[in-house]
């Protein structure tokens, strides 16, 4: 009867020691999950603090940007009314020019005729 309860104490403790080598490693390996799911969780927070940095970067290319095209439609604009100006003068210097083309026209017929008189 001794021998039958020194084997089931020891069937027993063989059990035990079976489920905590069983829990140590469970512990172990849950441990490592947890190690593995820190490193993957830092770096998320890695990938998104360097998105962050390149949105923030963007905004400001971004914001340079449309400050340049307000720049350049403001310079557009400036340089159509320049040359809406100046094809204003052109058009009116032609007609200068006409008219002296034609004042100078009759002047020329004008001595024409008197040379031609005498």
């Amino acid at each position: 009867m001794f021998q039958t309860r020194l084997a089931m104490a020891k069937e027993t403790v063989n059990a035990l020691m079976r489920a905590d080598t069983e829990r140590v490693r469970e512990f172990v390996e849950l441990k490592d999950r947890v190690r593995l799911l820190q490193l993957e969780a830092s770096s998320h927070m890695l990938r998104a603090s360097q998105a962050e940095a390149r949105v923030s970067d963007f905004r400001s290319r971004l914001s340079r940007a449309n400050a340049c095209r307000e720049d350049i439609r403001d310079a557009l604009k400036l340089q159509h009314s320049v040359i809406c100006e100046l094809q204003s003068e052109n058009a009116w210097l032609k007609s200068e020019k006409m008219k002296q083309r034609r004042h100078f026209r009759d002047a020329i017929e004008r001595k024409d005729s008197v040379i031609q008189r005498y």
